[in-house]
């Protein structure tokens, strides 16, 4: 297959931009992406930026992150709210996985 070679105005460019900017901005319309309010484990561990492994070693470590989540059913759910709370509590405390202070360099 051929190469094809295409010489473009800075007009030309202009347009190609102004209409791509206005079908991105159609196709997006209502589309707009919804946080959910609580989230099974995989989705905390997500929220709170860790593996979902190292969620699992947090809730053995924590105990009162894992009193938290709420049942449905059989499924446990963790607040956004409830997440966001207890990691502002946690702010400034720096855990080693034994769950004891890591030693200051």
């Amino acid at each position: 297959m051929a190469a094809l070679a295409v010489k473009l105005s800075p007009e030309d460019i202009e347009a190609i931009a102004d209409s791509l900017a206005k079908r991105l901005e159609r196709g997006f319309k209502g589309k707009q992406s919804i946080m959910p309010a609580a989230f099974k484990a995989p989705g905390a561990a997500n929220y709170v930026g860790v593996s979902r492994a190292r969620f699992y070693e947090m809730l053995k470590q924590h105990p009162e992150l894992n009193r938290l989540a709420i049942l449905n059913g059989s499924t446990r759910l963790w607040p956004r709210a409830v997440l966001d709370q207890w990691l502002q509590e946690q702010q400034g405390q720096i855990l080693c996985r034994s769950n004891q202070p890591c030693p200051r360099a």
